[in-house]
């Protein structure tokens, strides 16, 4: 399945397309589509979580969150490379507020301009998410060490833009025009193709084309066959997850 395929549905269930209702049509179920990922893709769905683990190094404080990052959805781990001789040497590191992290330092000369960070065991971390890094307190030394976690990624989220008369549909880096056979896992089927197209479907209705009961009847039943998807995907990762039976092991 790929953009074209959902788009087509979309036009088929919903009884319009371009030469009947206008232009404007094509548009706006693409943007309906980016609308219902941006809708659906916050909701932990299984197949959209990954783990992710990196080494610290000596004295420094920050480190890039994974490209797809969007939330955390495990504690953050903290562990040693080298002493593998302590049993469950995992430790769960507490999350602060960036501007504790940022005040956790020391000034050791009163004339100096420079800041000195507490160096040491980390204990705490905090995730920026304006330059997409995490921070580490105290700053990690005699690593290196290993720091572990689970997130929820973005498969891959097109955005649109108007010059104030169209709307173009680009691919995730907002530069490449967006192909008809574009795809990632919000378009399979057992994934998200479903909850996408429901979604899609219910903000087109919604948007009053024919202005009908059946149009309206339509949106509704989209919005429950959404629902239906929603909590079968949820049910399907709750019964994978488990962060009680991971904390008897560390």
């Amino acid at each position: 399945m790929n953009w074209a395929t959902m788009k087509h549905q979309i036009l088929r269930d919903t009884h319009i397309d371009s030469t009947s209702s206008g232009s404007l049509v094509d548009s706006d179920v693409d943007r309906a589509i980016i609308e219902s990922i941006l809708f659906n893709r916050g909701n932990n769905l299984g197949w959209n979580t990954t783990e992710h683990k990196f080494y610290t190094n000596d004295n420094q404080q920050d480190y890039s969150l994974p490209a797809d990052y969007l939330r955390l959805t495990s504690d953050v781990f903290y562990s040693s490379v080298n002493d593998s001789s302590i049993p469950y040497g995992k430790r769960v590191l507490k999350s602060r507020p960036l501007d504790w992290i940022r005040e956790s330092v020391t000034n050791a000369v009163s004339s100096s301009t420079s800041i000195h960070y507490d160096v040491g065991t980390t204990t705490s971390y905090a995730i920026n998410p304006t330059d997409r890094k995490m921070y580490l307190s105290p700053v990690p030394t005699g690593g290196p060490w290993v720091i572990e976690y689970s997130y929820l990624k973005d498969p891959g989220t097109p955005t649109f833009k108007s010059d104030g008369t169209t709307w173009t549909i680009y691919e995730p880096n907002g530069v490449d025009t967006l192909a008809s056979t574009y795809t990632n896992e919000w378009f399979e089927v057992g994934k998200g193709y479903h909850l996408v197209m429901n979604k899609a479907m219910a903000i087109i209705a919604n948007r009053g084309y024919g202005g009908t009961e059946e149009m309206a009847a339509l949106g509704a039943n989209a919005l429950r066959m959404w629902a239906e998807e929603l909590n079968r995907l949820r049910g399907e990762a709750a019964r994978t997850v488990s962060v009680s039976e991971v904390r008897r092991h560390i």
